[in-house]
């Protein structure tokens, strides 16, 4: 991964964002853009916080695989994350077998909670 202060910083603050949810609420109260993300994790996780607080935490890992993977090349990064819109499967063969499986477990136990009566 490259030494740039800049992109570990980057790093850094994005990961505790997006693992602490002080830093988290307070970051949304200010940016209309991440009220209405939190909002669609929060629909995605069927309402139980505790699992919006687990996308949260995989979106973490997420990143931190991506700016490692691109060597922390933030364009590159921007580029796979809207190609991941486009196309979820190819993009989730980037990530690791591990992450995969933790996407997987979240979405069968939301899909499970949003699809009970």
């Amino acid at each position: 991964m490259a030494n740039d202060d800049d992109t570990m910083d980057a790093l850094q603050k994005t990961q505790s964002l997006l693992n602490n949810s002080k830093d988290r609420n307070e970051f949304i109260q200010k940016n209309r853009k991440a009220k209405e993300a939190d909002d669609f994790a929060l629909k995605a996780a069927g309402g139980d916080t505790a699992k919006k607080s687990e996308i949260y935490s995989i979106s973490s890992e997420v990143f931190t695989e991506l700016v490692k993977a691109n060597n922390g090349d933030m364009s590159k990064v921007q580029q796979q994350l809207l190609e991941a819109l486009k196309n979820p499967e190819a993009f989730s063969k980037l990530l690791s077998p591990e992450l995969r499986q933790k996407i997987r477990a979240v979405s069968s136990e939301s899909n499970s909670k949003t699809s009970t009566p």
